[in-house]
């Protein structure tokens, strides 16, 4: 069983409460005003990485594991 259907499989036995806890979290990351898989330019996605490695360097980081953690306690998940 690939990863599609796997998710599909959990998330017909989820109950209805839970399937709109899910979507409320899922909208955050897709505003209906933008498109976050929009193509960038060549010298747009240089930016993005020159601005990543420079927060980097200023220490401007947080940590994947404590930020996945807070978002499982904030939602239920």
């Amino acid at each position: 069983m690939g990863t599609l259907e796997a998710t599909v499989s959990m998330l017909e036995q989820l109950p209805e409460k839970d399937l709109l806890k899910i979507q409320a979290f899922i909208r955050l990351f897709f505003p209906e005003t933008s498109n976050p898989f929009s193509p960038l330019t060549e010298e747009e996605i240089y930016a993005q990485l020159e601005r990543s490695r420079k927060h980097a360097e200023e220490g401007k980081l947080k940590d994947a594991k404590r930020i996945s953690s807070d978002v499982r306690a904030k939602y239920g998940l």
